[in-house]
């Protein structure tokens, strides 16, 4: 080993020593073999030098990988990595995620979860967690497959044009319906104002129904004839002596009585119980 290789050696040492954990990396072949470098995997932080002269450049590559390890940039990374080195206890069902950094995949709900302890041991004691992974065990299902998010994007997109379409296509429906409604009204409403106004065949009734106007004439009619029996009150008592006078000429047959009584109309129409009064009166 030459002498430029056994300082690099040292310097790399020096600076482990200086953050524990720390993963560098000494390249003697950078650009086409012109300058070597040390890495730090956990940034790709990269310091490099003319080949061979690492002694010139010693004090320049200390101080710029030194000051890189004591960074923000450096801590969060490392901090990242610990996480994940603690998560392997979680495996199978928690992976490291193969498409975002600093991410996790569970196998079992198929979602990411940040990777800190943390975000993953409240993942794993949610509702959702639990229930997956009891039917996972009932049903003997497959570990669930991360996909890219590129494809998962794609789906999700094509999911709510769908369920948008849908709603359109149930709203449409629900205006359809409402319109059906309200014609079936009106059309309704029509044909009982043209039986009010030309008589027909009523259902609810059961009966055939005479039009408004002749209801309302049988009804002055029946005021018309109240007002003459008031009038002719006397001429009642007339008859009536009359009647008495001539008994012994007028047979009465109650076969005729029962015939006269099934003459009467068992159908009530509007305007009927003055003239059912009226034939009564008339009877007795």
């Amino acid at each position: 080993m030459s002498a430029d290789s056994k300082a690099v050696a040292a310097a790399l040492a020096t600076l482990i020593a200086h953050a524990p954990g720390a993963t560098l990396t000494h390249d003697d072949g950078r650009d086409g073999g012109a300058h070597e470098s040390i890495t730090c995997e956990e940034t790709a932080h990269v310091v490099s030098w003319p080949r061979g002269a690492f002694a010139e450049a010693q004090e320049r590559v200390m101080e710029s990988m030194s000051t890189h390890l004591s960074g923000h940039k450096y801590a969060k990374a490392a901090k990242a990595k610990a996480d994940l080195r603690a998560l392997a206890e979680y495996e199978p069902h928690i992976v490291r995620s193969k498409y975002v950094d600093n991410m996790v995949f569970c196998t079992i709900t198929g979602t990411r979860v940040k990777a800190t302890e943390e975000a993953v041991v409240r993942h794993a004691s949610g509702k959702k967690f639990t229930l997956a992974h009891a039917t996972a065990l009932k049903d003997k299902l497959a570990p669930k497959v991360e996909k890219d998010p590129v494809v998962e994007a794609q789906e999700l997109e094509a999911l709510k044009a769908e369920q948008k379409q849908r709603e359109e296509a149930n709203k449409a429906a629900k205006e359809a319906r409402e319109k059906a409604r309200i014609e079936a009204k009106m059309k309704k409403r029509e044909e009982k104002k043209r039986r009010r106004d030309e008589g027909g065949f009523d259902e609810t009734m059961g009966c055939w129904v005479p039009p408004k106007s002749v209801i309302d004439s049988g009804d002055e009619d029946d005021d018309d004839n109240d007002s003459e029996d008031d009038d002719g009150s006397d001429d009642d008592g007339d008859d009536e002596d009359m009647g008495e006078d001539s008994g012994e000429d007028f047979d009465f047959d109650e076969d005729d009585a029962s015939d006269e009584e099934d003459l009467i109309p068992t159908v009530v129409v509007p305007g009927s119980s003055k003239r059912a009064k009226l034939a009564l009166a008339k009877k007795q």
